[in-house]
């Protein structure tokens, strides 16, 4: 009689499991059956024809800007080749049976010569100039947004990927699923000590009392009830923010319609994140270090001519730096540069639109997860002391 009532409290406790499943099944159904709409720009009515003068002007600054970038890499290279140094030091190691014995390992470490830049000095122009070499590759290489049509482009509705959509369901879902229905055997698995093979199920028994697990079984309904609703919150939130989605784009291309009116030197400034002034500045000054280091005089030979190579190819630089920006901005490269800043700004309002859309069934999914965590772990704390 015992055993018949074991046997059917064990049949209603799995019954219980089952049904905690139930919620979870139908926001994994419901997902798949949503069609998650959001709103992405369509250019092809507003890109920069190309332009001889505004590509020949581009292509200068690029030219040089890219060299200049190429010498302090190089010089950066010569730095680690001539200063980067390793050596052998001893230490003390105490083996299981408490016996010192010295063993030895490899210390690396900077040793520049007196009269050069430090490292990180050179490395911090490496950095700074391959910032810069990317932002006027950008404006060579990507097609612009001319900001005088920019009116001509279009906000269209999509549709995310249903089947990037359900390979994240199928696969996020089914491991919440397998965790909340197999975390007490795992519990068990952990908590276990002896050392007699046994099977999960014998584990648990061992383990738990039977008010123990069954009570765990209504804990595992209500995770799963309490993790359904908030990702069904989440989730109607998401689709209201890409619904949204229309709206903010047409404010980012109304926002971009005013470039034309902001002076060519801001416009520098904002793109580059740097005046005009400094981006001359900043080669100068790196020149002048560079003739004084060679003035004071530099023993090593491949860094001395790779610091010939940065003056040279800088003072070039600098050069066209001037003549493009130094009293009036050249105004092929500022329209060029405004299109660049349009063009940035509205390809990232599309793209995070686009993003949203196809990562938000993820978000929703670790939401669940970590409502249902918040639930049975303080559940099962006060559930362990309970008999």
């Amino acid at each position: 009689m015992q055993s018949h009532q074991n046997s059917r409290r064990k049949f209603l406790a799995r019954g219980l499991e089952l049904a905690s499943t139930i919620p979870l099944i139908g926001v994994l159904g419901n997902n798949f059956l949503r069609s998650r709409e959001y709103y992405s720009l369509d250019f092809s009515g507003a890109e920069l024809k190309e332009d001889v003068e505004n590509k020949n002007v581009i292509q200068s600054l690029y030219s040089t800007q890219k060299s200049y970038s190429d010498s302090l890499e190089n010089l950066a290279s010569a730095y680690r080749d001539a200063y980067y140094k390793s050596r052998l030091v001893s230490y003390i190691s105490i083996d299981s049976e408490g016996h010192p014995h010295t063993k030895f390992r490899t210390e690396y470490y900077w040793d520049e010569e007196s009269g050069v830049p430090r490292k990180y000095e050179v490395n911090s122009w490496r950095a700074r100039q391959s910032e810069l070499s990317n932002k006027f590759q950008f404006l060579m290489n990507e097609q612009l947004v001319d900001i005088s049509i920019i009116g001509n482009i279009k906000v269209e509705k999509r549709n995310a990927s249903r089947l990037g959509q359900g390979i994240i369901n199928l696969g996020v879902y089914g491991i919440e699923i397998g965790l909340l229905l197999g975390y007490e055997e795992i519990l068990s698995c952990l908590r276990y000590r002896g050392f007699k093979q046994k099977t999960l199920s014998e584990k648990v028994s061992e383990m738990n009392t039977d008010s123990q697990i069954n009570r765990r079984c209504f804990f595992k309904i209500g995770a799963a009830l309490s993790g359904a609703i908030t990702a069904g919150v989440i989730g109607e939130y998401n689709d209201n923010e890409l619904g949204r989605g229309e709206s903010k784009l047409k404010d980012n291309i109304r926002n971009s319609l005013n470039l034309s009116d902001i002076s060519s030197e801001q416009a520098i400034k904002d793109y580059f994140r740097i005046s005009t002034t400094e981006l001359v500045d900043i080669v100068r000054k790196d020149i002048d270090i560079s003739e004084n280091t060679l003035r004071n005089g530099v023993r090593k030979t491949k860094v001395k001519n790779s610091f010939k190579n940065v003056i040279e190819i800088g003072k070039t630089h600098y050069n066209n730096l001037r003549h493009h920006l130094e009293g009036k901005v050249n105004p092929e490269l500022a329209y060029i540069v405004k299109c660049g800043i349009a063009t940035e700004n509205l390809h990232n309002a599309s793209s995070s639109q686009s993003l949203r859309a196809n990562t938000n069934v993820l978000l929703e999914t670790l939401a669940l997860g970590g409502t249902m965590a918040a639930v049975i772990v303080p559940l099962e704390i006060v559930n362990h002391k309970l008999p």
